[in-house]
């Protein structure tokens, strides 16, 4: 639909899904053609760039390349050998390894967003971009959530307003997701570790076949990484420590990447939500978080978009169940919370 100056919407679904980069594409998929009337928006108008390392776990690649990435758009994707090593003595990283092999893939979350927003599109999912959540509130006599906000154009500008009425929202709406905020019922405090990242052009003295995370900071969790992607390397550090660790400020981490990477000026921060405990399976009525909107960042590697997906998808089977079920909304996003629970125990032992 064209955008028209003030435009006021007013949209009724039976799932809102808030954000679609990984998790609320991958919910949007798994929910097509169920005959479940799914709205996704987010804030952005796609391409738009996604502070990140890049890196695609394993679980991510299977996703990717069962949705058709490798035949569609292979040259977004960059294979490279990888590294990793730590000084000696590093209490939490002994060993050092070199793969032979190119096993390691990342892809700029610019390309690889827009690709899954395409596919998304491709699918006849419903999509609006440029809508930015910014009330949600519970109307307890009709069983609903209203979610209120402001549209804008891709010039930034705001053109209108509107407020979706549906039973569920689904949250990928990131590390400051307004889903979470307004509906959690119990304020639990959040681990929120900070990261930098910059983007190397090709320079011919480095192998841009190589990918490498070292551990250079003994006594801590932290590293630094360069990771192979097309054109060039994402680099970056993230402060990954425990709380009786140093803890570093934003500026200090810009200004440690620039002294690793000289020619990385433009160094931007992110904050990495990890996962360090089991979910609660307590939660509001309707509501299914996902990504880092859950805090599932993995607190060794710090790598989220394989659990992004994950979470995604899981959201998505469990409402598309539910219409077979004939579910209420608070037992299919208990169901959810349970799942994502175990999910989550799954992924700490594997930390352990």
């Amino acid at each position: 639909m064209a955008s028209t100056q003030n435009q006021t919407r007013e949209v009724n679904v039976d799932v809102l899904i808030v954000g679609l980069g990984p998790a609320g594409t991958a919910c949007g998929l798994e929910l097509n053609a169920t005959g479940i009337k799914v709205l996704g928006i987010d804030r952005s108008h796609f391409p738009r760039d996604k502070i990140c390392g890049d890196a695609l776990p394993t679980e991510a690649q299977f996703e990717v390349d069962r949705l058709g990435l490798g035949q569609s758009c292979p040259e977004i994707r960059t294979t490279s050998r990888f590294a990793q090593w730590s000084p000696d003595g590093s209490p939490s990283y002994q060993h050092c390894f070199q793969t032979q092999a190119p096993i390691f893939q990342a892809i700029r979350r610019y390309d690889l967003d827009n690709w899954l927003v395409r596919q998304c599109a491709s699918e006849g999912l419903w999509m609006e971009f440029g809508w930015k959540v910014q009330v949600i509130q519970r109307d307890n006599k009709n069983k609903t959530w209203i979610a209120s906000g402001s549209i804008h154009s891709k010039r930034g500008l705001r053109i209108g307003s509107f407020s979706i009425y549906t039973r569920c929202i689904v949250g990928c709406d990131g590390v400051g997701s307004v889903v979470r905020r307004a509906t959690e019922r119990s304020k639990e405090t959040k681990t929120i570790v900070l990261a930098s990242r910059c983007y190397r052009l090709v320079d011919p003295s480095r192998n841009h076949n190589q990918s490498t995370i070292a551990f250079r900071w003994q006594g801590t969790g932290a590293y630094s990484w360069r990771f192979a992607v097309p054109g060039g390397h994402n680099c970056g550090i993230a402060w990954l420590c425990q709380s009786d660790q140093p803890k570093i400020s934003g500026k200090a981490i810009i200004d440690l990447t620039r002294t690793l990477e000289p020619g990385c000026r433009d160094v931007r921060t992110m904050g990495l939500p990890i996962l360090q405990s089991i979910p609660s399976i307590d939660g509001a009525e309707g509501i299914f978080l996902c990504g880092d909107a859950a805090c599932l960042v993995d607190p060794l590697l710090g790598h989220g978009i394989d659990r992004a997906m994950k979470s995604g998808k899981l959201a998505g089977k469990a409402l598309r169940e539910s219409l077979k079920k004939g579910e209420k909304p608070a037992e299919t996003s208990f169901r959810y919370r349970e799942n994502l629970a175990k999910q989550c125990n799954e992924w700490l032992n594997r930390c352990s």
